[in-house]
């Protein structure tokens, strides 16, 4: 959730030039705190294939082992606290083998923020899979779909920024498709609990994106943090803040008692879906991060609007056999393409008006370009 919501800040910082509303390939895999690694040449489209299908793969399957771990655990909340210890476990080894740092940068100074953001992820995670106990995964997935309407009204709101004419427009197929999914939808509309948690834990989403944004864009002590140190943090501090509450109130007793019952089968069922959860949800992210930083933003948006995609249809449709209707296929659509209208909206917007000096300096870095091209 960190990750996905950044391509806004980390494509201004890689992408000076014209973006251009197609499929194009950029950046590298390396590490993004150096200019080097910002060289397009440095990445093969063939890693990029790959990449994303992997980010498609561990999504869609993430979806389907989470619903089913939360339908064999006796609450949500053992769920939560299982998947974050199987993530910061797999996340401290992979980053220490990177030789990245496990603690915020600055020192206790940096753990008020932390805690901060740590705290907004866990109220997305807890809110979201507390949806899933009442409305189906595609329902949920939609209205996660529906970022850009929560996006602007928290912005608008809270830190006063103006947006343009087309982005707000874009908002009016995102609205109407969410009402169309939502009002379609028994379950949403028979027990709203679930509706009102999907819609907290996108808002919290929100939060963690605009956080981890002004923290990736502060140095600290001349270094700018990386990204995949920024969603260790988040599941870090998560983790501290739900521990001792559930502790606290009998989590740890209530998931032994669980296991003392359950018979071998389903102990090692427990045990394999947590692992496999904990650890899909690490290469999700981390799949996520390298198509950010290897795709230009607007394509990058297309490509996260049909990863949510297929997770409607693979698992809430396919799997789960949620029932499909018209008016649910619409809305989902509206919303799809709401989405990409806001992406693209967004991206106009942020396109630098071309001066005439800059257009000559476009046109010599297109002729250099097509040089290269013709060498290679």
């Amino acid at each position: 959730q960190v990750l996905n919501g950044l391509k806004f800040s980390a494509a201004r910082v890689r992408y000076k030039s014209l973006s251009l509303p197609r499929f194009q390939f950029s950046g590298s895999m390396g590490n993004p705190n150096k200019l080097s690694d910002l060289d397009p040449a440095g990445a093969t489209s063939s890693w990029l294939v790959l990449n994303v299908i992997v980010w498609f793969c561990s999504s869609i399957i993430f979806n389907i082992t989470a619903a089913k771990l939360l339908s064999i655990l006796p609450d949500a909340e053992d769920m939560t606290v299982l998947e974050l210890l199987v993530t910061v476990v797999v996340g401290a080894v992979s980053l220490s083998v990177r030789g990245m740092r496990l603690l915020p940068r600055g020192g206790m100074s940096a753990y008020p923020g932390a805690f901060c953001l740590g705290t907004l992820h866990l109220v997305n995670c807890r809110s979201f899979v507390y949806s899933l106990q009442f409305i189906p995964t595609a329902l949920a997935q939609t209205i996660r779909a529906t970022n850009p309407i929560w996006v602007v009204t928290i912005t608008s709101v809270v830190m006063g920024r103006s947006y343009s004419f087309p982005v707000m427009a874009s908002l009016a197929p995102l609205v109407l498709g969410f009402a169309m999914t939502t009002g379609a939808e028994p379950s949403s509309l028979a027990n709203p609990r679930g509706l009102v948690a999907a819609i907290f834990s996108v808002n919290a989403q929100v939060g963690v994106n605009l956080l981890g944004q002004k923290r990736l864009s502060t140095a600290v002590r001349g270094e700018f943090p990386h990204a995949f140190e920024l969603q260790f943090t988040s599941c870090l501090f998560a983790l501290a803040v739900l521990l001792p509450i559930w502790l606290g109130t009998g989590g740890a007793a209530r998931l032994a008692g669980h296991w003392e019952i359950a018979d071998p089968g389903a102990r090692w069922q427990i045990l394999s879906l947590t692992v496999i959860d904990g650890v899909l949800y690490f290469v999700e992210q981390n799949a996520s991060f390298a198509a950010l930083k290897g795709f230009q933003p607007l394509t990058f948006a297309v490509i996260d609007t049909l990863r949510r995609l297929s997770i409607v249809v693979v698992a809430g449709f396919c799997v789960q056999g949620t029932v499909v209707t018209a008016s649910k296929a619409g809305g989902i659509l509206l919303v799809m393409l709401g989405g990409l209208w806001f992406a693209y909206a967004r991206e106009l917007e942020n396109r630098p008006r071309k001066s005439p000096q800059g257009e000559n300096v476009l046109k010599e870095m297109k002729g250099v370009g097509r040089a290269a091209a013709a060498a290679a």
